[in-house]
C-alpha cells in the first residue's frame, strides 16, 4: 500500500483522541485504513459526536466472590501453562492461523474453543459480558506470551502496561 505524501496527509483530518494514548502522538489514518473502516464498518470521514468522558459510566461487577475466584484460578492456571510450555502456546496459535484456510482445522478448533467456553461458563457461573472479557484477556495473554513477554517481568514497557489489565484481581 502506498504511503500518503505530506500533501495528502495534510488533507486528512487527524485521528481523534478519546482517552486512548497521547493526543500529541496522534497520527492521521491512511487512505487505505479509512477505506477499510468505511467498507467494513460503515464509518465515514464525518466528525462524530464527541463523548464527554465524565458522562461515561461503567456498571459495577455483579459477580459473587466464588465466581470471581473461579475465573481468577482458571486465568492463573492458564498463564502458568502458556508461560511454562511454549509448545502448547505454539500449537494453539498455529490452529488459529490454519483455521483461516483449512475448514477441517477451523471446525476442530471451533469445537475445542467452544468446549472451553462452556467449561468456563459452567465453572464460573459468570455472565456473557464477563466471559467475553475473560477470553479477550486470555487472547491478549497469548499475544504477549508469543512475543516472550511474561506478566511477571514488571517493566514499564508497552507489554507491561497491557498485561497490567490481565491481573487475576481484575477479573
Amino acid at each position: 500500500m502506498a504511503r500518503p505524501d505530506d500533501h495528502q496527509t495534510a488533507l486528512l483530518p487527524p485521528m481523534k483522541w478519546n482517552a486512548w494514548g497521547d493526543p500529541a502522538a496522534a497520527k492521521p489514518l491512511s487512505p487505505g485504513i479509512r477505506s477499510l473502516l468505511k467498507q467494513a464498518l460503515g464509518v465515514d470521514d464525518s466528525s462524530a459526536h464527541e463523548v464527554d468522558l465524565e458522562q461515561v459510566t461503567v456498571r459495577p461487577s455483579t459477580l459473587v466472590d466464588t465466581d470471581r475466584e473461579a475465573l481468577a484460578a482458571i486465568g492463573a492456571a492458564y498463564r502458568e501453562l502458556i508461560e511454562s510450555d511454549r509448545t502448547m502456546l505454539q500449537g494453539q496459535l498455529q490452529s488459529y492461523a490454519a483455521s483461516v484456510v483449512d475448514e477441517d482445522v477451523r471446525e476442530s478448533t471451533a469445537r475445542g474453543y467452544g468446549r472451553l467456553v462452556d467449561y468456563v461458563e459452567t465453572v464460573s457461573g459468570a455472565d456473557r459480558q464477563t466471559i467475553s472479557s475473560f477470553f479477550a484477556k486470555g487472547m491478549l495473554m497469548n499475544v504477549l506470551a508469543a512475543m516472550d513477554y511474561s506478566i511477571a517481568d514488571g517493566t514499564d514497557s508497552w507489554e507491561a502496561r497491557l498485561a497490567d489489565g490481565c491481573r487475576e484481581d481484575d477479573v
